[in-house]
């Protein structure tokens, strides 16, 4: 299953920020994208004037979209990437036992004021035999089906479930790979 996943890095003589978002639609994620390039161009002094001779839109064979941004005075640096993700397990992972799935974040924490908007995606992993049986109970031929197909529609309640049934091993938000 892909994803799409918009990072924005600004480097501010003022402040500094990073921006993390996750679509499972592209057009999404590219409007995300845009608005934080305006988001940069704004906020730079001298009327949000870009060096043109430093400012690059060449994006690279793994990326969707790049964006390069430095302020005329040289002092204000932004990088706005779209990158597309998958969901599934990486081939050496498969024979596990376990596996980690991805969902909705209010399925973690509390996000009725979009406070957690930030991290995008909650992951979570239990036991590969277990998510195969949910898959199959939610009509899906086989776990393998499931993961080629499903949305943060279907894992929902799963992790509810799964501490329940006390088989729940991991759970967290944002990127894994930063952990």
């Amino acid at each position: 299953m892909k994803f799409y996943r918009v990072t924005a890095d600004f480097d501010m003589s003022a402040n500094g920020n990073l921006e993390v978002k996750e679509f499972m639609n592209l057009d999404n994620a590219l409007r995300e994208a845009a608005y934080q390039v305006n988001e940069f161009i704004n906020c730079i002094p001298y009327s949000g004037e870009l060096d043109e001779e430093d400012t690059d839109w060449e994006a690279s064979k793994h990326e969707i979209f790049k964006f390069y941004g430095v302020s005329i005075s040289g002092e204000d640096f932004v990088t706005v990437r779209v990158s597309e993700e998958t969901f599934e397990d990486a081939p050496e992972v498969k024979d596990k036992k376990n596996i980690t799935l991805h969902c909705y974040t209010d399925q973690l924490v509390n996000n009725d004021d979009g406070k957690f908007d930030k991290f995008g995606s909650a992951w979570f992993t239990v036991p590969r035999n277990w998510a195969e049986k949910m898959a199959i109970h939610q009509g899906f031929d086989s776990l393998e089906t499931f993961l080629e197909m499903y949305t943060y529609d279907v894992t929902d309640g799963w992790v509810q479930k799964a501490v329940l049934e006390g088989v729940l091993i991991g759970t967290g938000t944002g990127d894994m790979r930063e952990y």
